[in-house]
């Protein structure tokens, strides 16, 4: 009786998997290419940002320099531009480095007025220039202007940082608060810091909706 138990016990269980192993099997999943993976991450973060040149550094900022098609922006206020005014949307996206300031590494450094001068190396001309506004964007805040550039040529874009001293930003002085240091450490004499990206190339082809 024992081992015609067994033996119908056992056969119960090789049934078992015979029917249950087709069905349970995984489906082949669709795999999905590289380029098409680049092509969902650009269109989650928006338009294809393009680099104006390497990043740069100035006392304890990470300077970055992209641009892309104009955008339709708000101000709080209610003041409103439309990208279909201007040639292209370009940003300056400034990071701490290390620093005694309290200003968390990597992350975004608020306070500050950033002025902008696009320079044609051809003619030594000032195409445009202007101040960057602070705003936000899906992937974080930026210094950054809707601006019209309709020449192509190779250019040097120069970014001017005040020191946020300017804009009466303070730092904590007493003993169990302070950060350690103090604005002057790292704009001298309350003098200006300016990076450049030199041989910017620029077609205006990057910044037509087709490219994006």
């Amino acid at each position: 009786m024992k081992k015609a138990l067994s033996f119908f016990v056992v056969s119960a269980c090789v049934a078992g998997v015979l029917f249950a192993w087709p069905w349970s099997k995984k489906k082949d999943e669709p795999k999905t290419s590289s380029a098409a993976k680049e092509v969902a991450e650009e269109d989650e973060g928006g338009f294809v940002e393009h680099d104006i040149g390497d990043e740069q550094k100035a006392g304890f900022l990470a300077v970055n320099g992209v641009y892309f098609q104009a955008v339709d922006m708000k101000s709080g206020e209610g003041n409103t531009q439309k990208g279909a005014d201007f040639t292209m949307h370009i940003e300056a996206d400034i990071a701490a480095m290390e620093n005694d300031l309290g200003f968390v590494v990597d992350q975004f450094v608020p306070g500050l007025t950033v002025d902008y001068e696009i320079v044609d190396q051809k003619t030594g001309a000032v195409a445009t220039k202007g101040t960057f506004m602070q705003m936000n964007a899906s992937d974080g805040p930026h210094y950054g202007a809707n601006i019209n550039l309709d020449k192509a040529s190779t250019y040097t874009a120069r970014f001017i940082i005040h020191s946020p001293a300017e804009n009466n930003y303070f730092i904590h002085t007493d003993e169990d608060t302070k950060p350690g240091s103090d604005l002057q450490k790292y704009w001298k004499n309350d003098k200006p810091l300016t990076v450049e990206f030199k041989d910017w190339v620029f077609d205006g082809k990057k910044v037509q909706p087709e490219y994006n």
